[in-house]
Protein backbone atom coordinates (compact mmCIF):
# COMPACT_ATOMS: atom_id res chain seq x y z
CA UNK A 1 0.00 0.00 0.00
CA UNK A 2 2.81 2.37 0.88
CA UNK A 3 4.49 1.70 -2.48
CA UNK A 4 1.20 2.36 -4.27
CA UNK A 5 0.73 5.71 -2.53
CA UNK A 6 4.33 6.63 -3.30
CA UNK A 7 3.84 5.80 -6.95
CA UNK A 8 0.66 7.89 -7.10
CA UNK A 9 2.45 10.79 -5.48
CA UNK A 10 5.33 10.52 -7.96
CA UNK A 11 2.88 10.54 -10.86
CA UNK A 12 1.11 13.56 -9.38
CA UNK A 13 4.42 15.39 -8.91
CA UNK A 14 5.29 14.65 -12.53
CA UNK A 15 2.02 16.23 -13.71
CA UNK A 16 2.46 19.17 -11.34
CA UNK A 17 5.97 19.85 -12.62
CA UNK A 18 4.65 19.56 -16.18
CA UNK A 19 1.87 22.04 -15.37
CA UNK A 20 4.34 24.50 -13.83
CA UNK A 21 6.56 24.14 -16.86
CA UNK A 22 3.67 24.85 -19.19
CA UNK A 23 2.78 27.93 -17.13
CA UNK A 24 6.27 29.34 -17.65
CA UNK A 25 6.15 28.29 -21.30
CA UNK A 26 3.00 30.38 -21.65
CA UNK A 27 5.02 33.37 -20.45
CA UNK A 28 7.44 32.59 -23.26
CA UNK A 29 4.69 32.62 -25.86
CA UNK A 30 4.18 36.34 -25.28
CA UNK A 31 5.81 37.75 -28.41
CA UNK A 32 4.22 41.18 -27.98
CA UNK A 33 3.08 43.74 -30.54
CA UNK A 34 5.60 45.63 -32.65
CA UNK A 35 5.33 48.78 -34.74
CA UNK A 36 6.67 48.59 -38.30
CA UNK A 37 9.61 50.81 -37.32
CA UNK A 38 10.64 48.37 -34.59
CA UNK A 39 10.52 45.48 -37.06
CA UNK A 40 12.86 47.37 -39.38
CA UNK A 41 16.34 45.93 -38.88
CA UNK A 42 17.87 49.32 -39.73
CA UNK A 43 16.40 50.87 -36.59
CA UNK A 44 19.34 51.44 -34.28
CA UNK A 45 18.58 51.61 -30.57
CA UNK A 46 21.93 52.15 -28.90
CA UNK A 47 20.84 53.85 -25.68
CA UNK A 48 17.72 52.77 -23.83
CA UNK A 49 16.36 54.60 -20.80
CA UNK A 50 14.67 52.40 -18.21
CA UNK A 51 11.95 54.24 -16.36
CA UNK A 52 11.52 53.26 -12.74
CA UNK A 53 8.74 50.64 -12.68
CA UNK A 54 5.27 51.75 -11.67
CA UNK A 55 4.29 49.12 -9.10
CA UNK A 56 1.13 48.65 -7.04
CA UNK A 57 0.79 45.65 -4.75
CA UNK A 58 -2.21 45.17 -2.47
CA UNK A 59 -3.02 42.86 0.39
CA UNK A 60 -6.57 41.94 -0.58
CA UNK A 61 -9.10 39.97 1.45
CA UNK A 62 -12.86 39.70 1.01
CA UNK A 63 -13.46 42.71 3.20
CA UNK A 64 -10.64 45.14 2.42
CA UNK A 65 -7.74 46.03 0.16
CA UNK A 66 -4.65 47.68 1.59
CA UNK A 67 -1.57 48.86 -0.34
CA UNK A 68 1.62 47.04 0.61
CA UNK A 69 4.19 49.78 0.06
CA UNK A 70 7.12 47.76 1.39
CA UNK A 71 6.43 44.88 -0.99
CA UNK A 72 5.80 47.31 -3.85
CA UNK A 73 9.26 48.80 -3.35
CA UNK A 74 10.86 45.36 -3.27
CA UNK A 75 9.03 44.24 -6.42
CA UNK A 76 10.09 47.47 -8.16
CA UNK A 77 13.69 46.79 -7.17
CA UNK A 78 13.55 43.22 -8.47
CA UNK A 79 12.00 44.32 -11.78
CA UNK A 80 14.71 46.97 -12.26
CA UNK A 81 17.49 44.52 -11.46
CA UNK A 82 16.10 41.81 -13.74
CA UNK A 83 15.50 44.19 -16.63
CA UNK A 84 18.89 45.83 -16.32
CA UNK A 85 20.85 42.60 -15.99
CA UNK A 86 19.11 41.17 -19.06
CA UNK A 87 19.30 44.16 -21.40
CA UNK A 88 22.72 45.59 -20.44
CA UNK A 89 24.39 43.07 -22.73
CA UNK A 90 22.70 44.66 -25.74
CA UNK A 91 22.03 48.32 -24.91
CA UNK A 92 23.67 51.20 -23.15
CA UNK A 93 21.19 51.69 -20.32
CA UNK A 94 20.16 54.81 -18.45
CA UNK A 95 17.90 55.01 -15.40
CA UNK A 96 15.10 57.56 -15.22
CA UNK A 97 12.80 58.27 -12.28
CA UNK A 98 9.15 58.01 -13.28
CA UNK A 99 6.21 59.38 -11.35
CA UNK A 100 2.65 59.36 -12.64
CA UNK A 101 0.50 62.41 -12.28
CA UNK A 102 -2.46 61.96 -9.91
CA UNK A 103 -6.03 61.47 -11.12
CA UNK A 104 -5.23 60.03 -14.55
CA UNK A 105 -6.52 56.51 -13.97
CA UNK A 106 -9.01 56.83 -16.81
CA UNK A 107 -6.29 57.94 -19.24
CA UNK A 108 -4.06 55.03 -18.27
CA UNK A 109 -6.91 52.53 -18.63
CA UNK A 110 -7.88 53.93 -22.05
CA UNK A 111 -4.28 53.78 -23.27
CA UNK A 112 -3.77 50.15 -22.32
CA UNK A 113 -7.21 49.23 -23.66
CA UNK A 114 -6.11 50.65 -27.02
CA UNK A 115 -2.88 48.65 -26.91
CA UNK A 116 -4.63 45.43 -25.90
CA UNK A 117 -7.41 45.71 -28.46
CA UNK A 118 -5.34 46.93 -31.41
CA UNK A 119 -5.41 44.39 -34.24
CA UNK A 120 -3.63 46.55 -36.80
CA UNK A 121 -0.36 46.95 -34.94
CA UNK A 122 0.95 49.96 -33.04
CA UNK A 123 1.56 52.47 -35.82
CA UNK A 124 -1.61 54.45 -35.12
CA UNK A 125 -1.15 54.65 -31.34
CA UNK A 126 0.67 57.74 -30.08
CA UNK A 127 2.67 58.24 -26.93
CA UNK A 128 0.41 59.90 -24.32
CA UNK A 129 1.61 63.02 -22.55
CA UNK A 130 1.63 61.36 -19.13
CA UNK A 131 4.09 58.73 -20.37
CA UNK A 132 6.59 60.98 -22.15
CA UNK A 133 8.42 61.65 -18.87
CA UNK A 134 10.40 64.45 -20.53
CA UNK A 135 9.71 67.26 -18.10
CA UNK A 136 13.01 66.86 -16.25
CA UNK A 137 15.39 67.16 -19.18
CA UNK A 138 15.54 63.47 -20.02
CA UNK A 139 17.28 63.23 -23.36
CA UNK A 140 17.28 59.56 -24.30
CA UNK A 141 15.22 59.06 -27.43
CA UNK A 142 14.12 55.52 -26.59
CA UNK A 143 12.76 54.39 -23.27
CA UNK A 144 11.02 51.44 -21.68
CA UNK A 145 8.33 51.65 -19.01
CA UNK A 146 7.01 48.78 -16.89
CA UNK A 147 3.67 48.70 -15.10
CA UNK A 148 3.00 46.09 -12.43
CA UNK A 149 -0.16 45.37 -10.48
CA UNK A 150 -0.62 42.47 -8.12
CA UNK A 151 -2.49 41.37 -5.06
CA UNK A 152 -2.31 38.58 -2.52
CA UNK A 153 -4.54 37.34 0.29
CA UNK A 154 -2.77 38.20 3.56
CA UNK A 155 -4.27 35.19 5.37
CA UNK A 156 -2.61 32.70 3.02
CA UNK A 157 1.09 32.06 2.65
CA UNK A 158 2.85 32.34 -0.72
CA UNK A 159 2.30 29.37 -3.03
CA UNK A 160 -0.60 28.20 -0.85
CA UNK A 161 -2.50 26.73 -3.82
CA UNK A 162 0.54 24.78 -5.00
CA UNK A 163 1.20 23.46 -1.49
CA UNK A 164 -2.44 22.40 -1.17
CA UNK A 165 -2.11 20.58 -4.46
CA UNK A 166 0.87 18.65 -3.15
CA UNK A 167 -0.92 17.73 0.05
CA UNK A 168 -4.11 16.56 -1.65
CA UNK A 169 -2.58 15.14 -4.85
CA UNK A 170 -4.79 17.38 -6.97
CA UNK A 171 -3.90 20.12 -9.41
CA UNK A 172 -5.97 23.22 -8.69
CA UNK A 173 -6.36 25.15 -11.92
CA UNK A 174 -8.06 28.42 -12.77
CA UNK A 175 -8.58 31.53 -10.72
CA UNK A 176 -7.83 30.84 -7.10
CA UNK A 177 -8.81 34.38 -6.11
CA UNK A 178 -5.94 34.43 -3.62
CA UNK A 179 -3.36 36.16 -5.79
CA UNK A 180 -2.85 37.77 -9.17
CA UNK A 181 -0.05 39.46 -11.11
CA UNK A 182 -0.37 41.70 -14.17
CA UNK A 183 2.62 43.18 -16.01
CA UNK A 184 2.58 45.59 -18.95
CA UNK A 185 5.69 46.75 -20.78
CA UNK A 186 6.02 49.61 -23.26
CA UNK A 187 8.99 50.67 -25.39
CA UNK A 188 8.58 54.07 -27.05
CA UNK A 189 10.28 56.71 -29.19
CA UNK A 190 10.16 60.26 -27.79
CA UNK A 191 11.21 61.81 -31.12
CA UNK A 192 8.32 60.38 -33.12
CA UNK A 193 5.90 59.97 -30.17
CA UNK A 194 5.34 56.38 -31.28
CA UNK A 195 4.92 53.16 -29.36
CA UNK A 196 7.46 50.72 -30.81
CA UNK A 197 6.78 47.63 -28.73
CA UNK A 198 4.15 46.45 -26.28
CA UNK A 199 3.93 43.25 -24.30
CA UNK A 200 1.73 42.18 -21.40
CA UNK A 201 0.82 39.18 -19.31
CA UNK A 202 -1.25 38.32 -16.26
CA UNK A 203 -1.40 35.22 -14.12
CA UNK A 204 -3.52 33.88 -11.29
CA UNK A 205 -0.78 31.31 -10.68
CA UNK A 206 1.72 34.03 -9.77
CA UNK A 207 2.03 35.63 -6.35
CA UNK A 208 3.69 39.09 -6.03
CA UNK A 209 5.43 37.79 -2.92
CA UNK A 210 7.22 35.10 -4.95
CA UNK A 211 9.97 37.08 -6.65
CA UNK A 212 11.21 34.18 -8.80
CA UNK A 213 7.81 34.05 -10.49
CA UNK A 214 7.79 37.82 -11.08
CA UNK A 215 11.33 37.71 -12.49
CA UNK A 216 10.40 34.85 -14.84
CA UNK A 217 7.46 36.84 -16.23
CA UNK A 218 9.63 39.92 -16.78
CA UNK A 219 12.37 37.98 -18.57
CA UNK A 220 9.90 36.42 -20.99
CA UNK A 221 8.22 39.74 -21.72
CA UNK A 222 11.48 41.47 -22.64
CA UNK A 223 12.90 38.61 -24.70
CA UNK A 224 11.53 40.02 -28.00
CA UNK A 225 13.35 43.30 -27.26
CA UNK A 226 16.62 41.51 -26.64
CA UNK A 227 16.40 39.26 -29.69
CA UNK A 228 15.06 41.74 -32.25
Amino acid sequence: MRIGNLAKRQVFLTYLILFIGLSFFNYGCKSGKQASAFKDSSLSVDTLALLSPHVIVEAASKTKRLPDEELSLEVSKRISETTSSTLKRKYSLESEPFFLKPNIDDEITAFFNDLDSSKSGLDNIHLPEWLKNDRHGNKSRYFMATFFYGYYHPDYEPNYVMKQSLQTNTILLGRSGLNWVSIKLVLADRKTNKILFYNADDSFQSDPRVFSSVEAMIKKLIQPIYYR
